[in-house]
Order: structure tokens, then sequence, then C-alpha cells
């Protein structure tokens, strides 16, 4: 399979990329760096023209890791992380308040995975798994039938 890499379009003085069929520009030649020199290895792209192409590339849904590699740990991160960039102070510091615990529960979980999160609490105290039947058992010594609502 052919790896797509930057090369220099000299009548337009940029650089583009072949990228799923398309030729995407990612910038005109900077300032400051050599003229563009295609050897067998490829062309010398200069290092913005190289950024550009490296986040042309992680962006490309095809480049992500399977979702039963991503723990639940990393996506709560990667969440914070944009939550700090895009919201207010207070928003962000909420959200890794909750996410906190829910991380250090479910961390080491595949993402992918509902069912393992579920069969990851059935070692825990009834109250952990179900907060419904949770509220109903607080107080209740062990044993205690849980009432039932009539019909």
């Amino acid at each position: 399979m052919h790896q797509p890499k930057p090369w220099f379009r000299a009548s337009k003085s940029a650089w583009y990329v072949q990228h799923q069929r398309q030729q995407i520009r990612l910038g005109e030649h900077p300032d400051g760096y050599p003229p563009p020199k295609k050897s067998k290895a490829g062309w010398n792209a200069p290092p913005p023209i190289l950024d550009a192409f490296y986040k042309l590339m992680a962006s490309d849904p095809a480049n992500l890791p399977k979702p039963d590699v991503i723990l639940t740990a990393q996506v709560c991160d990667l969440f914070l992380s944009h939550s700090e960039r895009h919201n207010e102070r207070s928003t962000y510091l909420w959200y890794k308040h909750f996410l906190q615990s829910f991380s250090t529960l479910f961390g080491r979980v595949p993402a992918s995975d509902p069912l393992a999160r579920r069969e990851h609490l059935e070692g825990r105290p009834p109250q952990c798994r179900d907060r419904r039947q949770a509220g109903l058992q607080l107080g209740r010594p062990a044993g205690h039938p849980v009432p039932q609502p009539t019909p």
C-alpha cells in the first residue's frame, strides 16, 4: 500500500499530499528554509510542512487505534484535555471531579466494551451495581427484603 508523503508543486510554490484520492494543500514553502529538492527518498519538506502533514494524517479515522485497544481512562483524559482548552476553569474542574472516580473504577476497561464495565462491577456490593437498588437498600440491614411497588 502506498504511504502518502508531502511533495512540492513548483507552479504554485506550495506543498501537497495525496490523501484519500485528493490532493490536499499543506501550505506554501516557508521563508528561511532551503529550496525544495527531490531525492530517491522523497522531497526535503521543511518542519512546518511536516507538522501540517502529521496533523492531517493523525486526524484520519483510519489511523486511529482500534476501539478495543483504547482504555476508558484514556478517553477520560482526552475529554478532560479538550474540556480544559474549550471550557471555563470551573466547568473543567467539575468534569475532572466526577471523571476521577469513574476512571478509578473503569480506567483499565476497554472503552468499546460496555459489558466489560458491568462485569467489572460484579464483585462489588449491590449498591454499586444498580443506583436505584442502592437507594432502596440504603439503611436496611443485610437480608432485609426490599419492598416492591404494588400494582
